[in-house]
């Protein structure tokens, strides 16, 4: 009886603690910058955060993909992180300027800006890309891409034919839909979604 009111009392602290508007505050001394890679010539566009695996991974403009592993501490000591940069995902006769990346369970996919837009499933043990979504509008611009879960996904890009660009998933990415007009909020002409490199989209109550 005292482990069970005991553990109930500690529940109550536990989500007192975290009730909304709580601020929990923390006490920052010192802040260490470790260069993890250097090239002159470096321009990422996405970046995606992996938090169970303490990773992150990048697609830049000129079609490279990149990885950075958190490695275990040991005895104390800490060890620089795993870098993995740069892996080639271009072909022959396709060079990919990304602009967006998501990561699910299953697959990690990358879009690019410009005309044909091209949504692509990355294999990076290959490495290869599989074209998952193609758009040939001589105006599409794809700004960025994110997922609710594992199977939803959206999309967004600047304005053709009257509205923004949207596409949707719901089948993990397998297949995208691009929504119609009549589906959206008039546009203005020339009308672009705030094109921070894949920072424009927040998915609000998932």
């Amino acid at each position: 009886m005292k482990k069970l009111l005991l553990s109930g009392l500690l529940l109550v602290f536990v989500f007192w603690s975290f009730k909304p508007g709580k601020a929990r505050q923390r006490t920052i001394n010192t802040v260490e910058i470790v260069t993890l890679v250097q090239d002159s010539l470096l321009n990422v566009r996405a970046l995606e955060v992996i938090p169970n695996e303490d990773a992150c991974v990048f697609l830049t403009s000129n079609g490279m993909f990149g990885s950075i592993l958190k490695r275990p501490s040991e005895s104390g000591m800490k060890h620089k992180p795993l870098v993995f940069y740069p892996v080639d995902l271009n072909k022959d006769s396709l060079s990919y300027n990304f602009r967006a990346m998501a990561v699910t369970k299953t697959r990690g996919m990358g879009l690019t800006i410009g005309s044909p837009a091209l949504l692509v499933d990355i294999n990076v043990d290959k490495p290869e890309t599989t074209v998952l979504y193609q758009e040939n509008h001589p105006n599409a611009f794809y700004d960025s891409m994110d997922f609710w879960n594992d199977q939803e996904g959206i999309a967004i890009g600047d304005s053709t034919d009257g509205c923004l660009s949207v596409i949707i998933t719901r089948d993990g990415g397998h297949t995208w839909t691009k929504l119609t007009c009549d589906q959206l909020p008039k546009g203005m002409e020339n009308e672009g979604a705030f094109a921070a490199s894949d920072t424009n989209i927040a998915i609000v109550g998932s």
